[in-house]
């Protein structure tokens, strides 16, 4: 079926973040191009679609700042503003706040807005046998892709709805599996009431499916949504998967886990992808291939394509959708990729939980070699002075995060790259992709 390719909406503009209560997310349309319909850059607000506090659990929510910047954070539950919460950040600056310190009263989305611009924001869930990280999105599009879902093996499988704006919002989810489309009623014009949210639980209307792809179609009003993967007592998050004919990852697994790519094809046409892979030694271009029909999505193991530590990339010949998850007994990790790679990147999130093992990770899928500058933040802003690692051609490269206190990084390159990063315990892992700062 056809679904039509939307403009994403992105924040590029300052707002005064306190005018008018409550406060509302703005933006400006960002044109859309042949091949990307991807992840906004880093702009002046963003949306958590999925954070929780209870007695188990807490989510860091973390935040960036290139310039010095005000923060606001609004709780939206039940149709009113159930809490604010104001920041202040030095730039460049991060900081993450518990959400416990706010509110402890289970899944509680958030709006995070700026004062200026560049910034960006992510969460970071922790508990016993926990880590769950992902980027809070600053767009706001009409259909929305998340492929790489199962929900074999008593795995619960959440489909998160937000809706911050004052509108009630009216949504239809389509799902796919290895059997093709899938009907399903109760995914049908799903209603979503302003400042509020609805969680669908897609392991129970669609048990035993070993690969699950959902396209969000808004047919009213405007919503960001989150899948959010369970195993064992380990979650993973992911949003904000847009469209492109290229997708970066340079992170794909850590310790045993063994990693998935997770492809959906939403579009009229079929088409046909490849897979390149970097290691610290060089590229490997074409180590395999495969065929997406029209509205199809695929799961690949990355296991074996390499030795030690290695980035992917996915070449089509049409715009795809696509995740990389990481599993292993009792943990779950994924994140989306990079549409583009780019000269500059904020990290949220990264090194914010001090009880994890955490990591940065480059990739230069160029023909020329760059360096890469890093810069450790906290909420008084640098820490220390910055680190720099050599990218030659076509490899890639990580980071050993052993900073205490930071709660996020910042960094830069002489030329194009793309970075996420890593953190894991005995117990449980989490992934997050970067933000791109525009040029």
């Amino acid at each position: 079926m056809r679904r039509s390719l939307v403009a994403v909406l992105i924040g590029a503009l300052a707002v005064a973040a306190w005018l008018a209560p409550p406060p509302e997310p703005t933006g400006v349309d960002l044109p859309v191009t042949t091949t990307t319909d991807g992840p906004a850059v880093a702009s002046n607000f963003s949306n958590c679609a999925w954070a929780i506090a209870d007695d188990t659990r807490d989510t860091l929510i973390s935040i960036v700042t290139l310039r010095d910047a005000d923060v606001q954070f609004t709780f939206p539950v039940g149709g009113e503003i159930r809490e604010t919460y104001p920041e202040s950040l030095p730039g460049p600056g991060a900081s993450a706040i518990p959400l416990s310190a706010i509110l402890s009263l289970g899944v509680s989305p958030a709006v995070v807005e700026f004062t200026d611009a560049p910034a960006a924001a992510g969460v970071m869930a922790a508990g016993e046998g926990l880590l769950a990280g992902d980027l809070c999105p600053s767009s706001a599009s009409k259909v929305w892709v998340l492929p790489g879902g199962a929900t074999v093996q008593d795995r619960p499988l959440d489909l998160q709805l937000f809706n911050p704006f004052p509108e009630d919002a009216l949504v239809t989810v389509e799902a796919t599996s290895e059997v093709g489309f899938e009907p399903a009623p109760e995914l049908e014009r799903v209603s979503v009431p302003g400042r509020s949210w609805r969680t669908l639980a897609l392991g129970e209307v669609l048990p035993f499916r070993e690969r699950l792809s959902v396209t969000v179609q808004t047919e009213q009003g405007r919503i960001i949504p989150a899948m959010v993967q369970t195993n064992g007592t380990d979650q993973a998050v992911w949003t904000d998967v847009g469209r492109s004919e290229v997708w970066e990852f340079p992170l794909i697994v850590v310790g045993a886990l063994q990693p998935f790519l997770a492809i959906a094809n939403d579009g009229p046409l079929e088409v046909t992808y490849s897979l390149d892979i970097f290691t610290v030694d060089g590229p490997a271009e074409g180590v395999a291939e495969g065929l997406l029909p029209p509205d199809g999505n695929d799961r690949i193991s990355l296991a074996g394509l390499a030795e030690g530590t290695y980035g992917v990339r996915v070449r089509a010949d049409g715009p795809v959708s696509a995740v990389v998850i990481a599993e292993g007994e009792g943990q779950v990790a994924a994140t989306s990729g990079a549409p583009l790679a780019a000269r500059r990147w904020m990290l949220p999130g990264a090194g914010a939980t001090s009880a994890a093992r955490s990591s940065l990770w480059f990739l230069n899928t160029g023909a020329e070699p760059i360096t890469v500058t890093y810069q450790f933040l906290d909420a008084g802003g640098a820490v220390e002075g910055p680190g720099k690692i050599t990218l030659p051609a076509g490899t890639v490269r990580t980071v050993s995060l052993d900073q205490v206190g930071i709660s996020g990084v910042i960094a830069e390159s002489t030329g194009p790259f793309s970075t996420a990063w890593s953190a894991e315990t005995d117990l449980a892992t989490a992934f997050s992709s970067g933000v791109p700062i525009g040029e």
